[in-house]
């Protein structure tokens, strides 16, 4: 009861999605087959349906991640690419690591640096970058609103061309969550707006 009233609290006060990320509005919708993950005896992976439990993906991967927007990260011999839930490779397996898409976008590594591709594999931003904001446990695999933050030295925030929209001067950045984004510059944490203008923090 008391979890429940605190969610109740945070949904009143414009929390939830410092916790649970980027809106899901901007995504396309899921297919209607809902598949997830399962490890066979020999520790490889796969995908059931959902509900039958049937293999549609024959478990054959070292890694997988579940499907986000359509597509699944999977690796062989540590390389790693996307597949859709028909188990077709859309995008090849050859990068050091690949993250889920968020917002029609994925970030990939390369040589120790990162960037961004499109669902075609087209690397609409080459990696160039030595990070780029992610949070799991936030649900938050790169870009929000638009934009994601990304390291050259400094943080600053790029859109889907790879255009600078905030210049790289933050010791630390977040992802936007309702036009707003925490960042870090000289130990002090406030809250700018896609302007790089300072607001109050929601």
């Amino acid at each position: 009861m008391k979890i429940f009233n605190i969610v109740l609290l945070l949904f009143a006060f414009g929390l939830m999605p410092f916790i649970f990320g980027c809106s899901s509005s901007a995504t396309e919708p899921e297919e209607n087959r809902d598949l997830v993950l399962f490890q066979d005896e020999n520790n490889k992976w796969g995908y059931k349906d959902a509900i039958t439990g049937k293999i549609i993906i024959e478990p054959k991967y070292n890694y997988a991640l579940e499907f986000r927007e359509n597509l699944a990260v999977v690796a062989i011999n540590l390389k790693y690419g996307f597949i859709d839930k028909k188990g077709n490779e859309i995008i090849p397996l050859k990068y050091d690591r690949c993250f889920s898409f968020s917002e029609s976008m994925a970030a990939i590594r390369l040589n120790n640096q990162y960037g961004f591709i499109d669902k075609k594999g087209n690397e609409i931003i080459p990696p160039k970058y030595e990070n780029f904001y992610f949070a799991f446990n936030r649900d938050i695999h790169g870009f929000c609103e638009g934009l994601v933050a990304v390291q050259l030295d400094k943080w600053g925030f790029i859109d889907k061309t790879g255009k600078v929209v905030i210049p790289f001067e933050y010791d630390r950045a977040e992802a936007f969550i309702k036009g707003q984004v925490r960042v870090t510059l000289d130990n002090y944490t406030f809250c700018i707006n896609n302007k790089n203008i300072q607001v109050i923090c929601n």
